[in-house]
């Protein structure tokens, strides 16, 4: 039980910093870079529809093939409870070394350690918004793929990804999505099999028992989502008003209610029947059960993949990049093929779920292996539903700051 307690504090802090999609901490990280005068600061990324190779600079490249591994530590700077235990130690038996571990709490702070040059790392998990900064200040290193063979285990669409065409600098990591989670014994409708799904948040039959994230970015998207709108990074000033009145609605009329919590304690303890998700956090609520509660009374969907991409809805990846001032970089390198291998990939899912980019762990093998229930078996992505998500994009200024505003309304309403 601590084990999973620990995991609802992870899940939360991987979800909070996966919202934060925006740049506070950027201007900190130019500034920091600014004072290298020979860094490069204009890149921009491309988006999934128009992908842009990311630059490499003369003055920062790969390590060569063929170097021997060094002695360690190997150092990562990771989110805490980020990674299981057991593959930590797998890889300090296999290698002979030990594993460091310094754990940021949101990507702010995170991008403050790498940029500072104070924290000493290895591997550093890194968000799609962050790359940018990351590779303009040559802050983290392209990456030899001949060190990295467990490469081809992952997604053919995350070999070579719209954020890092050719995945010059990263290798995913754990993806995800968000949708909706419920309880059959609370919520009597069929949500995966309505038209849009997103509607159930606003049945009246939800009232009271339905609950969102505290997260703008993704809060606005389901709304605009719900109203038909794919686009949720720079939608219309009327589709962003029509989506917040949606939200407004949500909480005043059908008594939603905003929290941390909601997709996975929440709904084991039976705070709320129907919520805004992440995929797992169904999976993970039965640990929230009260004694000799039944956890097959939870139910996931994510729209897109129930309607075959008619609805929007988002998809993430976090992924591993190398530090350009890795100690150890031939380390690091190992420790990314390690864990994109595919055992390891399943001994995570199966510890933690979280789903890493694995060609071999498929929906079927999943459940007949007993890793996921088969009620549940909505909740894994595969390629195909991978590629009908939309992405919560970095941003301007001024776009957030309109972003900021309507989620003030929102806030405003409660």
């Amino acid at each position: 039980m601590d084990d999973h307690s620990t995991l609802n504090r992870r899940q939360f802090l991987r979800r909070a910093s996966a919202a934060a999609l925006v740049a506070p901490g950027l201007p900190y990280i130019l500034a920091a870079c600014a004072r290298n005068q020979q860094t490069e600061l204009a890149v921009t990324l491309g988006s999934p529809n128009a992908p842009k190779p990311l630059p490499v600079y003369d003055d920062n490249q790969a390590i060569g093939g063929g170097l021997p591994q060094e002695p360690g530590p190997l150092r990562l700077l990771t989110l805490p409870d980020y990674l299981p235990g057991s593959l930590i130690k797998g890889f300090e038996k296999e290698y002979g070394v030990t594993v460091e571990e310094v754990t940021f709490a949101s990507p702010d702070e995170g991008l403050r350690k790498v940029a500072s040059g104070k924290v000493p790392f290895d591997v550093y998990v890194a968000l799609v918004d962050q790359l940018p900064s990351l590779v303009g200040g040559k802050l983290v290193a392209p990456l030899n793929h001949e060190h990295i063979p467990n490469l081809t285990n992952i997604w053919d669409t995350l070999q070579d990804p719209w954020y890092d065409p050719g995945s010059i600098y990263t290798v995913a990591s754990v993806v995800g999505s968000f949708g909706i989670d419920w309880r059959t014994d609370m919520f009597d409708v069929d949500v995966a099999a309505l038209a849009n799904p997103w509607d159930a948040m606003w049945d009246p039959a939800a009232k009271d028992i339905v609950g969102f994230y505290d997260q703008f970015r993704e809060a606005i998207a389901f709304s605009l989502f719900r109203n038909g709108e794919k686009d949720p990074n720079d939608p219309s000033d009327e589709a962003l008003s029509a989506a917040v009145e949606g939200l407004v609605n949500l909480i005043n009329v059908n008594g939603a209610r905003v929290t941390s919590d909601c997709g996975y304690v929440g709904l084991g303890e039976g705070r709320f029947g129907i919520s805004h998700a992440f995929a797992g956090d169904a999976q993970y609520a039965q640990f929230s059960l009260p004694e000799g509660g039944d956890p097959s009374v939870f139910r996931f969907v994510w729209p897109p993949a129930a309607t075959a991409g008619a609805v929007g809805g988002t998809v993430s990846s976090d992924m591993w990049a190398v530090g350009r001032s890795a100690e150890s970089p031939v380390l690091a390198h190992l420790w990314i093929n390690y864990i994109s291998g595919a055992e390891q990939a399943k001994a995570w899912y199966a510890a933690w779920g979280l789903q890493l980019p694995q060609k071999t762990l498929t929906p079927d093998r999943l459940v007949s292996e007993g890793i996921v229930p088969e009620y549940l078996v909505s909740q894994i992505l595969t390629p195909e539903d991978f590629d009908l998500g939309q992405w919560i994009l970095p941003l301007s200024q001024a776009k957030q700051q309109r972003l900021i505003d309507a989620w003030t309304q929102v806030q405003r309403s409660g």
